[in-house]
């Protein structure tokens, strides 16, 4: 009876333990691809593709972890979970190691500046949540020399700086994995 206690305790931290992953994986991977120049549908086609590849291998990892579970689900699983968690790693890696300061300064024209107004959130009781104060999150719209739009959000102080229709010194280059990166 204690060994299969045991077992069911191990599982929970296992299953907790993947779960923390996939959500720090999907965060980085957020921050990341707002600086990143690619094609997201084909990069998260490929992943998908080796999810598929290696879901045989590690159908008997998803199998214990949901206790025997669908073959079907465990594979479902492992490709959203391999997807979010490569993409998340290899797009992140590439974007937090690029030392941006060697990267060459691109000029770029300032097209729209705009501030968008959003809610913090005010516990009014036990289990129950309601709108806060507001604030105000800054955003300006830049035109690249190839043409493409990119949105940065940015401090109030670089934000009042900036004029529409003045040119900006932003830098992009490859990152440290070789993807194209961009920042501010």
């Amino acid at each position: 009876m204690a060994k299969k206690s045991g077992k069911n305790v191990m599982r929970w931290f296992t299953a907790g333990f993947f779960i923390l992953i996939f959500i720090l994986a999907a965060g980085l991977l957020m921050v990341a691809a707002e600086h990143t120049f690619m094609n997201y549908y084909i990069w998260f086609a490929v992943m998908a593709l080796l999810g598929v590849v290696c879901a045989m291998p590690c159908m008997g990892l998803w199998r214990w972890l949901t206790d025997g579970a669908a073959r079907w689900f465990c594979g479902v699983l492992h490709v959203v979970f391999f997807t979010v968690f490569l993409s998340g790693l290899l797009i992140g890696l590439n974007f937090m190691l690029t030392d941006f300061s060697s990267l060459p300064e691109v000029k770029a024209e300032v097209v729209d500046k705009y501030s968008e107004t959003h809610y913090r959130s005010r516990r009014v009781g036990r289990n129950r949540y309601t709108r806060g104060e507001p604030y105000k999150v800054y955003k300006v719209q830049f035109r690249l020399d190839n043409g493409s739009l990119r949105t940065f959000q940015l401090p109030l102080s670089r934000y009042n700086k900036l004029r529409i229709g003045s040119a900006a010194t932003l830098h992009q280059g490859p990152g440290a994995l070789g993807v194209p990166v961009i920042a501010y």
